[in-house]
C-alpha cells in the first residue's frame, strides 16, 4: 500500500488582524504558489485561502482564540488554492505573537494525499467485489471463518438458498466436518502468517442443504499484511 509522507503536506501560517503575517515554503506550495513571499503578496486576507462557506465561521474562530474566550481547536475545513482547486485540510491552532501582539499560529495538513489514497483503496475494493461476485467459480471471502462476502456459485453449489443465508452463518466451520476442523484451521492460521497461499485440496463439505459434498478447495489472502485482518478467498470447483 502506498504511503503518505505527512512531512511535504503541512504548513504552517501566522495570522494577525486576519491578515497573513508569516508563513512557510510548504504553507506556500500547498496553495500553488512558488514562495511565501509571492503567497503574501497575492491576498488581501487569510480569508481568501478558505472556502467562503467557512469565512463566519474561521473569523469568529480567529477573534474568540486570539482573545482567549475559547482554547485552540484543531478542526477540518475546505481551503482554495491559487487556481481555485478547494481541498480538505486539518488544522490545528495555536495562540503566539507576533511583534508584541496576539496572533494565530495554524499548522495545516493537507489531507489530498490521503483522501486520494482512501478512494483509490475504495476502487480497489469494488474491483475485488467485481471480480468475486461475476466469477464462475465458487468464492468466498472470510475473516476468521465469518463469512464476509460471497457468490451465488458458491452457494449453488454449497446447496444453499441465497447469499443472505451464508452470510448469516456465525462461521462456515459449521459446514467441515468434525474430523477436518483443525487442519483447516491450522492452513487458515498458516496462510495469514504469510506462508505460501494458493494450494488446493479434496474436501468433503457439508452442504447448506444437509448433503454432502465433495468439492477442490483453494485457501489465498486476498489481500492484507502480516498483523493485519485478512480475508481468505475460498475457491471450490466441483470434484470431477
Amino acid at each position: 500500500m502506498s504511503s503518505i509522507n505527512f512531512e511535504s503536506t503541512y504548513g504552517v501560517i501566522i495570522i494577525q488582524d486576519m491578515n497573513v503575517v508569516s508563513v512557510d515554503a510548504n504553507y506556500a506550495r500547498i496553495y500553488g504558489y512558488q514562495s511565501p513571499e509571492e503567497l503574501m503578496s497575492q491576498i488581501d486576507s487569510f480569508l481568501d485561502l478558505i472556502s467562503e462557506d467557512f469565512h463566519v465561521a474561521a473569523y469568529k474562530n480567529y477573534l474568540e482564540t486570539v482573545s482567549g474566550q475559547r482554547d485552540p481547536q484543531v478542526h477540518t475545513s475546505t481551503n482554495v488554492d491559487r487556481n481555485g482547486r478547494e481541498f480538505t485540510v486539518f488544522s490545528i491552532d495555536h495562540v503566539t505573537e507576533w511583534q508584541g501582539r496576539p496572533a494565530l499560529q495554524v499548522t495545516v495538513i493537507d489531507l489530498s494525499p490521503a483522501i486520494q489514497l482512501q478512494n483509490m483503496m475504495r476502487k480497489q475494493d469494488q474491483m475485488y467485489q467485481d471480480m468475486i461476485m461475476k466469477s464462475g467459480q465458487g468464492i468466498l471471502v472470510h475473516r476468521d471463518f465469518k463469512p464476509l462476502m460471497v457468490n451465488q456459485s458458491w452457494v449453488n453449489l454449497q446447496g444453499g438458498k441465497s447469499i443472505e443465508q451464508v452470510l448469516e452463518l456465525d462461521s462456515i466451520l459449521d459446514l467441515v466436518p468434525q474430523q477436518n476442523v483443525e487442519s483447516i484451521c491450522q492452513r487458515y492460521q498458516a496462510v495469514i502468517s504469510g506462508e505460501p497461499s494458493g494450494t488446493s485440496n479434496v474436501v468433503e463439505n457439508i452442504g447448506l442443504d444437509g448433503s454432502i459434498v465433495s468439492l477442490i478447495f483453494m485457501t489465498m489472502r486476498l489481500f492484507g499484511k502480516v498483523n493485519q485482518p485478512y480475508r481468505l478467498c475460498l475457491k471450490m470447483s466441483p470434484k470431477r
